[in-house]
């Protein structure tokens, strides 16, 4: 998991700013998701942001992170797109970064996950992929 262990001993009323921060990086119509945008977005100082992360046992990296890898993961298992289009879908500028990151977060390529879900599905309800 990419978040620490730690931040689940945060009471969830202190957590509220990973909530808002997760968000605002999975807004499609937030281009930058640097530390300034995001912490204007959320009316406070970056320091603030980056003091609030820390508590709360998270980094910016690590949220923006786990946002695209739940969006890949998402688009991967409801669209049959090309990998290239769901790169840029997922915040990558390109496919290879895109594969070789989704690699090292879930240990197989996009298309080894995607093709691992429709078999997993087709076990579950007997239908076989759309065609």
């Amino acid at each position: 998991m990419i978040l620490h262990a730690t931040s689940f001993f945060i009471p969830a009323a202190k957590r509220w700013h990973l909530r808002k921060v997760r968000q605002a990086l999975g807004n499609p119509a937030v281009t930058s998701h640097n530390t300034e945008t995001l912490a204007t977005a959320l009316n406070m100082s970056p320091r603030s942001l980056h003091r609030q992360l820390q508590e709360e046992g998270a980094s910016l990296q690590q949220l923006k992170e786990q946002v695209r890898l739940e969006r890949a993961e998402d688009l991967l298992l409801r669209i049959t797109k090309p990998v290239k289009q769901m790169a840029a879908s997922s915040g990558f500028r390109n496919e290879k970064g895109f594969m070789r990151a989704f690699q090292d977060w879930v240990g197989m390529s996009p298309a080894a996950f995607r093709s691992m879900a429709q078999r997993l599905r087709t076990l579950q309800t007997g239908v076989g992929p759309k065609s």
